[in-house]
């Protein structure tokens, strides 16, 4: 954390994929108001299949039902 957003303020935040493979993902993001920054970290995340074809159906169809943007959900 770097400095206090106000409720309301819009954060846009970034992230790239910094290694994958192993199956372990490894992403450094940062997050900015008006192009100051506020926050970064450094994740790792486990990569593993769907349990279930019916979690992934789902999965995809919640962020039109949500308003979530599409963009957030693709990476080049």
């Amino acid at each position: 954390m770097r400095g206090f957003v106000n409720p309301g303020d819009l954060l846009t935040i970034e992230a790239k994929v910094e290694h994958e493979g192993s199956g372990l993902c490894g992403d450094l993001g940062q997050g900015a108001r008006r192009k100051e920054l506020k926050c970064s970290a450094d994740l790792t995340f486990r990569q593993i299949p769907f349990p279930h074809l019916t979690c992934a159906c789902t999965w995809t169809r919640w962020p039109p039902r949500s308003a979530f943007p599409l963009q957030a959900m693709t990476h080049d």
